[in-house]
């Protein structure tokens, strides 16, 4: 069957835009589903139940015009969107950013004014200078603040660092798991660093760590 023109017009679109790599970024935070183009929109191609309990894949509109200049805000609509069915359970309607305007979003990572606050990857260059100010570079210490970096480093990286955003990105993580408890450590750590304010929000997500059972060996012995 030939492809029809405008499955290939959006095709070669999304090649221009660069929207591969985002899709392969929130991949690899475990947010699955790709991000496409239609009628010249960004959109989350995703399988999600809605609030009626109909499951199944479909294209979640993000309010955004599909341009280069509005991937990284596209990306950060994906994760507090991948947070809230997380929460959820549904796809919420209606979605996170309908009812806001650029400029008075409290959206991660919007287009509006801000109070000063870093890009992801400028707060992570402060991190490290922090983590390292007066510390000798031992293999221990090295293996620390790699375990430190690759937190951070699964926020989108030119997003402006907002409570929002991390907030977001812990929730995608299992609650009771250890990945939900160094997230939220790890943010909390960089946040305050920084000066984001409201770091109670992510204690408040910040379920404690639960193991789970091993099923040890009897060696035979009747107890």
């Amino acid at each position: 069957m030939r492809e029809d023109s405008g499955q290939k017009v959006g095709k070669d679109l999304a090649k221009a835009l660069g929207l591969d790599p985002v899709t392969v970024s929130l991949r690899n935070r475990g947010i699955k589903g790709s991000l496409v183009c239609v009628n010249d929109r960004l959109f989350w191609r995703c399988t999600a139940t809605d609030a009626e309990g109909v499951r199944k894949s479909r294209r979640v509109p993000l309010g955004l015009p599909a341009n280069s200049g509005q991937l990284i805000e596209a990306e950060t609509r994906v994760v507090t969107l991948a947070a809230e069915i997380g929460r959820c359970g549904i796809l919420p309607n209606p979605l996170p950013w309908a009812s806001e305007t650029t400029k008075s979003s409290g959206l991660p990572g919007a287009g509006g004014q801000r109070t000063g606050l870093p890009t992801v990857s400028e707060a992570l260059t402060q991190l490290e200078v922090d983590f390292w100010q007066g510390k000798v570079r031992t293999g221990a210490a090295e293996r620390t603040w790699s375990r430190l970096a690759d937190e951070v480093k699964r926020l989108p990286q030119q997003a402006t660092l907002t409570m929002d955003l991390l907030v977001a990105v812990a929730s995608t993580t299992a609650p009771g798991s250890r990945s939900r408890l160094e997230a939220c450590k790890v943010f909390k750590r960089l946040a305050k660093l920084v000066g984001v304010p409201d770091t109670e929000r992510l204690d408040a997500i910040r379920t404690p760590y639960e193991p789970g059972q091993r099923d040890l060996p009897s060696w035979g012995l009747d107890v």
